[in-house]
């Protein structure tokens, strides 16, 4: 597709999801490495320290569980879930019991190798359909939800219905975090550009990527009360930087270029490049909201942190064939 869809039916964003996700899963991992997540990690420091792109995407991971209180035991949704990153890591690391739900065929078969590979059974199970379909997906509520960079994909037409399905599967004293790639508010012509290139490109049907205010103004309006919101979109413009020199680093090797046709590799490496630009000087940008029902009963007092954020312990998997499931 090379238009927006709009108002989208459920075939819409499958055509747009197949187009897009799933090229293949080799052309994923040349610049998004071990981790397998394509959204903006979390670098602890503005020199970043030495760290790795794969310790900032686990960094991003525990954030995640934090901010939505995830305690063992509780029932936790990755609506988008990519290739079952974050989901495994609730399982593994917080004692969640997760759902993903993903349009990606590949991605499916990627998360369901991986949770085989590292035997987390039935505590990360995999749906594969449109967000739309999870009440008749018969998971029942959910006490924690994310959406981790998926909602620019709904359409502005169709916020509310996706916030709709999120209220009606959250349960009430539940938490929800929500990260979006979005815009500055006071968009110039490069911001516009910027845009459009990433329309019509990238990530065609994608057209709820707005200024901050407006997601606020649409959470507020299905309901929900907004507890916190981080502009994280400094750290985008180092995640990004990482799969361009990773990117880069795979085409030296040969195997991408005879793969996949060269007009793809010059757009990714066009796309990867800007994008640093971009995010880095502010043209756009990334929000991580988190929020709950507005209602009298919500239990407030458990967002009052008593103490930071605490990381998990990071490791990375001793052998490759335990990070690439094949």
């Amino acid at each position: 597709p090379q238009v927006s869809t709009f108002f989208k039916s459920i075939m819409a964003p499958r055509r747009e999801i197949a187009d897009h996700y799933d090229r293949g899963n080799d052309f994923f991992r040349a610049f998004m490495g071990p981790s397998m997540v394509y959204t903006c990690g979390f670098f602890h420091g503005p020199e970043k320290k030495g760290q790795t792109l794969e310790e900032a995407q686990f960094n991003k991971m525990n954030t995640v569980c934090q901010k939505l209180l995830v305690q063992p035991g509780d029932k936790l949704l990755d609506i988008g879930c990519g290739w079952g990153t974050l989901a495994r890591h609730a399982a593994k690391h917080h004692g969640a019991t997760s759902y993903g739900i993903t349009l990606s065929k590949e991605g499916q078969k990627w998360c369901e190798a991986k949770n085989k590979l590292e035997k987390l059974g039935e505590k990360v199970k995999i749906l594969f359909g449109d967000y739309r379909e999870l009440p008749s997906k018969g998971a029942g509520k959910f006490k924690r939800i994310a959406s981790i960079e998926m909602a620019e994909h709904v359409g502005l037409a169709n916020f509310q219905t996706y916030l709709g399905i999120v209220e009606e599967l959250l349960e009430d004293d539940g938490t929800f975090l929500m990260q979006v790639s979005g815009l500055r508010k006071g968009s110039n012509w490069q911001d516009t550009a910027w845009g459009l290139f990433m329309s019509k490109y990238i990530f065609p049907g994608a057209d709820a990527s707005t200024p901050c205010n407006w997601y606020v103004k649409e959470l507020e309006k299905a309901g929900f009360e907004v507890a916190s919101v981080e502009t994280i979109g400094r750290q985008y413009s180092h995640t990004i930087r990482y799969w361009y020199t990773n990117f880069v680093t795979e085409l030296a090797k040969g195997e991408l270029r005879n793969k996949y046709p060269a007009f793809l590799i010059n757009l990714w490496v066009f796309f990867l490049g800007w994008s640093v630009v971009a995010s880095g000087y502010g043209s756009v940008s990334c929000y991580q909201f988190v929020a709950h029902k507005n209602t009298y009963t919500f239990p407030r007092d458990q967002l009052i942190r008593t103490e930071p954020i605490k990381d998990a312990p990071f490791s990375m998997p001793a052998k490759k064939a335990d990070s690439f499931p094949e």
